[in-house]
C-alpha cells in the first residue's frame, strides 16, 4: 500500500538548513498496524503528516498503491478518499456537538449513528464535545475519521491526553479496526503501547530503523525510550 523510498525532509530558517527526516525507507502492506517510537523532535509526527498528504518531501519518493505522490492534488487525494487521522488533541470543535463534528468531514447521518454504537458512544450525539471526557472526545475523534470509509488511518499520539484505562481501550479499539481490514500507522512515545502492538520502527534524529517484527523478540536500547522486550 505505502512505500517510502529515501525520503528527507528539509526546513529552511534563515540562512540555517534543517534536516528533519534523513533518508527513510518505509513499507506498510494493507491490513498491517505499524507502530512508529522517537522522542518529541525525533521527526515521527513529520513523516506521519507526509503519509497523510499534509506535507510534503524535499527529496526521495512517496508511493500509495502503486501510485507517485508529487504534487498537491495528489495529496489532496488521499486526505479526501484514502486516509484519515486522530491526534492527541482530538481537534474538535468544542462548540459543536458530537454529531455536528463527525458530520464535519462527511455527511452521512445513518453511518454516524451506526459509527457512535460501534465506539461505544451512542446517546452522545447531540452533546457539546466540551462537555465529554477525554475518552468520549477521542471516540468522536475516531467517528469523525471512519465516517470516509478510509482505508488507512494515522494515530498521532492518540492516548497523549488519556488516562491509563481509556488508553488501553483505544488501543484495543484500534486493534478491533485493524482486524477489519484497516490498515492503521500508529506513532507514540509510550513503549507500554510500542510493546503490545510489535511492529516497531524507531524514529532518532530523523533516521529511522525496523527494530521490532510481530513474531520475533528483541531487545531494543534508546536512550529516551527506555528497553523494550517485545
Amino acid at each position: 500500500m505505502i512505500e517510502l523510498k529515501s525520503v528527507n525532509k528539509v526546513v529552511k530558517n534563515g540562512k540555517n538548513t534543517l534536516k528533519i527526516l534523513d533518508d527513510i525507507n518505509l513499507k506498510v502492506r494493507e491490513g498491517e498496524f505499524v507502530t512508529i517510537v522517537g522522542a518529541s523532535g525525533s521527526g515521527k509526527s513529520t513523516l506521519l503528516n507526509i503519509i497523510g498528504g499534509l506535507d510534503d518531501i524535499s527529496q526521495g519518493e512517496y508511493w500509495f498503491d502503486g501510485k507517485k505522490i508529487i504534487k498537491e492534488k495528489d495529496r489532496m487525494m488521499l486526505r479526501r478518499k484514502d486516509v484519515a487521522m486522530i491526534v492527541q488533541n482530538f481537534a474538535l470543535i468544542s462548540t459543536l456537538s458530537a454529531i455536528d463534528n463527525v458530520n464535519m468531514a462527511k455527511k452521512d447521518e445513518r453511518y454516524a449513528l451506526e459509527l457512535f454504537e460501534k465506539l461505544n458512544i451512542d446517546g452522545l450525539e447531540d452533546k457539546k464535545v466540551k462537555y465529554l471526557s477525554g475518552g468520549e472526545k477521542q471516540r468522536v475523534a475516531i467517528a469523525r475519521s471512519l465516517i470516509k470509509h478510509p482505508r488507512l488511518l494515522l494515530a498521532d499520539e492518540p492516548t497523549g491526553a488519556l488516562d491509563s484505562k481509556t488508553s488501553t481501550q483505544l488501543i484495543d479499539l484500534l486493534f478491533t479496526l485493524n482486524k477489519q481490514g484497516l490498515t492503521i500507522i500508529l506513532v507514540t512515545h509510550n513503549k507500554e503501547i510500542a510493546q503490545r502492538i510489535g511492529n516497531i520502527y524507531e524514529i532518532i534524529d530523523g533516521k529511522m530503523k525496523k527494530v521490532s517484527d510481530n513474531d520475533c523478540t528483541v531487545s531494543i536500547i534508546s536512550s529516551n525510550l527506555g528497553i523494550f522486550k517485545v
